[in-house]
């Protein structure tokens, strides 16, 4: 895989995550994102090849759920208990 187009593949899915958490209606909902992301990521790690790559797509996605969880947005969503 070109390195530049693997970085750009993680920045679109970085992005796809973050518009998919600022449609989260509660505190939940997000957490339950992004443990379905890790699952899908983790199913793709046992595909392919390029182990670093998809590291590199869980550290973007942690990275991205850790922004949102300190966010106004966040703070401002319900939970549901």
């Amino acid at each position: 895989m070109h390195f530049n187009s693997g970085i750009e593949r993680i920045e679109k899915e970085r992005s796809e995550f973050r518009r998919a958490l600022a449609n989260c209606k509660t505190k939940e909902e997000a957490r339950r994102l992004r443990a379905s992301k890790s699952l899908e990521l983790q199913r793709e790690a046992l595909t392919m090849n390029d182990s670093e790559f998809i590291v590199m797509k869980m550290m973007a996605i942690l990275e991205e759920f850790a922004d949102f969880i300190k966010s106004e947005e966040y703070a401002h969503i319900p939970s549901e208990y």
